[in-house]
């Protein structure tokens, strides 16, 4: 991997990559001189501004992005280094040699509890589950019953008046003789419905404190211009639109198809810089550890600064104020311990932690990183010159707003 390669992976990790550098720009001092530039293909502008001691420079320099490498895109989660974000998904460029070794790369993995208990169970020796029972004939019985016989006088030489005696009839009965057999059923314990969380989930962070990175610097600047010969004032203002907010990515997940919900209260201390000053603040989030991420207290916000700049006559006035967009990064890991219900069987074995008594046996695991960001204010600046009658010539109130974007190494 080219060096430039490894700087565009660093520096660019919320953004698409782009094959090539700007090609125009244009800078300018605090006296009102400017020079701007466009570069010929394959070659891109470099800028610099002036400020109040040198005249600002233009230049066209070989774009360091003309490559002839084959270039291919995948999308993963991406621990690079520490000045790029360890959580976003992301796509990025690899060249096609094996300089892409150099990324840490970690895959997404999902758990499901109920899966992994059971197939722990089904590794285990046969229980006695059950008695299986039904009838089983282990003979032949036979019994005779005697038939009455009646023979009416009437009807056999009624006019004689005999009677006739009936010799013994008698009816032959047999049937199976059974008795009820059980034998037992051994198989493979299952777990039942009813899963639970054993006392609390335990998460740890890498650090006990967290430094914040500068992403961006959001920078307002006023100049004003004062030709009068009377005092002035204006009111600076300064607004910026961005995402702050805390929020979690998962990377290995648990998941139950009884619906077990995992939660677990992860905090960190963070570092970071408001008014050029280093402050420590902590923050704390609840981790569904079945959930890939959530953005719930991750929200669009516009931070406001506005302030009354009096300037003198015959003065110019440069007023500066910026916001500083920071985010912290901690990766942490949670374990959980479950029980449940084994179902039903004759072996006595009721719970979970009756087959696996030891509670690493009964442990899952869950991954993330916690991303915090912020935006603090610097304090104003206000610097002031003094004007000539041949600086003054041909004017007498100016106002110009410049908001510009600092990121990078220029930070």
């Amino acid at each position: 991997m080219t060096s430039w390669q490894s700087l565009c992976i660093l520096g660019f990790i919320l953004a698409p990559f782009t094959t090539s550098a700007s090609s125009s720009c244009d800078a300018s001092n605090d006296f009102g001189d400017t020079c701007s530039i466009s570069c010929p293909e394959g070659e891109a502008a470099q800028c610099t501004d002036g400020g109040e001691s040198r005249q600002p420079e233009c230049e066209c320099e070989e774009d360091p992005s003309s490559s002839d490498e084959d270039i291919h895109t995948s999308r993963v989660l991406l621990y690079p280094y520490k000045e790029s974000s360890l959580m976003d998904s992301l796509e990025y460029k690899t060249a096609s040699s094996s300089d892409s070794s150099d990324l840490d790369i970690r895959l997404e993995t999902e758990t499901n509890i109920e899966e992994i208990i059971n197939a722990k169970l089904n590794g285990l020796k046969n229980y006695y589950l059950r008695d299986q029972c039904y009838e089983k004939v282990v003979g032949r019985k036979c019994e005779y019953e005697p038939i009455p016989c009646i023979v009416s006088s009437v009807d056999l030489n009624y006019e004689f008046g005999l009677a006739f005696d009936c010799p013994p009839v008698s009816h032959k009965s047999c049937y199976d003789v059974k008795e009820n057999v059980c034998k037992k059923i051994s198989g493979k314990l299952e777990l039942g419905q009813g899963i639970k969380v054993q006392g609390e989930p335990e998460v740890q962070v890498t650090k006990d404190r967290i430094k914040a990175i500068p992403q961006a610097a959001m920078v307002m600047t006023t100049k004003f211009t004062n030709c009068s010969t009377e005092k002035q004032s204006y009111t600076f203002k300064h607004d910026e639109e961005t995402r702050t907010g805390i929020l979690y990515s998962n990377t290995d997940t648990l998941k139950s198809k009884q619906g077990l919900s995992i939660s677990a209260n992860v905090g960190i201390n963070v570092g970071f810089i408001k008014g050029g000053i280093s402050v420590s603040r902590s923050e704390s989030k609840e981790v569904q550890a079945s959930k890939r991420s959530d953005e719930s207290e991750y929200l669009t916000k516009t931070f406001s600064f506005a302030e009354p700049v009096k300037v003198s006559e015959l003065t110019k006035s440069i007023s500066e104020h910026s916001f500083l967009k920071q985010f912290a990064e901690a990766p942490y890991e949670g374990t959980v311990v479950v029980d449940g219900p084994i179902k039903s069987n004759k072996s006595g074995i009721n719970k979970l932690s009756d087959v696996f008594p030891e509670e690493k046996d009964r442990t899952f695991r869950f991954k993330g990183i916690l991303r915090v960001e912020y935006m603090a204010e610097n304090h104003i600046s206000v610097l002031t010159h003094k004007l000539s009658e041949d600086e003054c010539r041909g004017k007498f109130l100016e106002r110009e707003d410049i908001p510009s974007v600092i990121t990078g190494n220029q930070l």
